[in-house]
């Protein structure tokens, strides 16, 4: 997911042929549409996988067996899976605004000379380079360094586009962009923790079923000021799902 919503941020906006009224717009919007269609996927399928694999595989029961509270469990586990969120979102929006500086720089270029606007070349190989070499890094340090391949290859995404991000900064205009990303990532974490609080309670096809009729109806509605709400009201009925589960 991350490596497509890479992708998604650095082409769209690359290989688009219209302004829209600004340079900027096609960057921001790509980035933007990244972060939370793909967003609200990954947040829901790995609050529902690593759920219902911790309880189905036994983790729970043995950690509940050795003194951890059952809320703590669950509390524990979604600030897990809302900490994997926050590296995809973060990676995401460093490269978007990699883009959005692309198409700044691209656009003073071209200013006054009636020609199409195109993101600036150094500013796209950035952008792919957050996908490709974590990729290749990732898999040479797994095969003769024994590294985690998955863990390591987002964490250098992560590393690599926030680096981006010093290529001709353009911290106003960063600032400027910052807000509607965070705009854009944060509802899904109300989405992660519905399905983390659906995956306390049932199997995995009725808990993903659960959460995505939430993303599906919140999805168009969701203000920034009730994410934190929502959030709440989820983990609360999350923690009485999970003691009413039957682990054992």
């Amino acid at each position: 997911m991350t490596l497509v919503a890479q992708l998604l941020a650095v082409l769209a906006p690359t290989f688009h042929y219209h302004q829209f009224g600004e340079p900027t717009r096609m960057a921001r919007d790509a980035g933007i549409s990244a972060l939370m269609a793909l967003g609200a996927i990954l947040a829901v399928f790995a609050a529902v996988k690593t759920f219902r694999r911790e309880i189905e595989s036994g983790t729970a029961t043995v950690c509940l067996s050795h003194g951890v509270g059952r809320a703590a469990f669950f509390a524990a586990k979604t600030a897990g899976v809302a900490l994997a969120y926050g590296v995809f979102a973060l990676t995401v929006s460093s490269v978007s605004l990699v883009m959005v500086n692309g198409a700044a720089i691209g656009g003073r270029i071209v200013e006054g000379t009636g020609a199409l606007m195109r993101i600036w070349g150094p500013s796209v190989a950035l952008g792919l380079a957050g996908t490709v070499i974590p990729l290749v890094a990732g898999a040479v340090l797994n095969r003769f360094f024994r590294f985690r391949f998955v863990l390591t290859a987002n964490l250098l995404a992560l590393a690599i586009s926030i680096a981006g991000l010093g290529y001709r900064p353009d911290f106003p205009l960063y600032l400027d962009h910052a807000g509607d990303m965070l705009a854009a990532a944060l509802p899904a974490l109300a989405y992660l923790s519905a399905a983390c609080a659906f995956a306390a309670r049932f199997r995995t096809n009725v808990a993903g079923s659960l959460a995505a009729l939430v993303v599906l109806v919140q999805f168009p509605f969701l203000k920034l000021w009730a994410v934190l709400p929502a959030v709440l009201l989820f983990v609360y009925l999350g923690v009485v799902f999970f003691d009413e589960c039957d682990i054992a």
